[in-house]
């Protein structure tokens, strides 16, 4: 289920943070934290064209133009070379990603496993009913 309400996400999972307040929208799945990648993909997508954004399927990114301090995405540039000028960036290019996170100096830490976890001593509030986050 697709929830756009801050309020309602902390209430399922008290532990998530939001501290530049820019919460758009969050997927919430009852059942185990799996969800129809391709359902969660299209939901995802009407609310952000909702919002304004403009999705270019099928359009390779080779590298980005920068501002002069090096903190914003100017534009895109395609493997076409065509330049795609960008007020905002979401690097949604699977194995890719991290790649061109690099590019624009962030760090994307993706890695490829079948399962992944992490164990830690006792947290109080934290137990195994909390949803998986992603």
């Amino acid at each position: 289920r697709v929830i756009e309400d801050w309020e309602e996400i902390k209430k399922i999972h008290p532990f998530l943070a939001n501290p530049r307040g820019d919460f758009v929208v969050g997927v919430y799945s009852h059942d185990n934290g799996i969800v129809n990648p391709a359902d969660a993909t299209m939901a995802l997508a009407k609310r952000a064209k909702a919002v304004g954004a403009t999705i270019l399927e099928n359009t390779g990114v080779k590298t980005f133009t920068m501002s002069d301090d090096k903190r914003h995405v100017k534009s895109a540039i395609t493997v076409h070379g065509e330049e795609i000028f960008c007020g905002n960036v979401v690097l949604c290019a699977s194995a890719w990603t991290r790649k061109l996170a690099k590019e624009i100096g962030e760090f994307a830490p993706l890695a490829y496993a079948p399962h992944q976890y992490t164990i830690f001593d006792k947290i109080p509030g934290v137990t195994n009913e909390l949803p998986v986050t992603r």
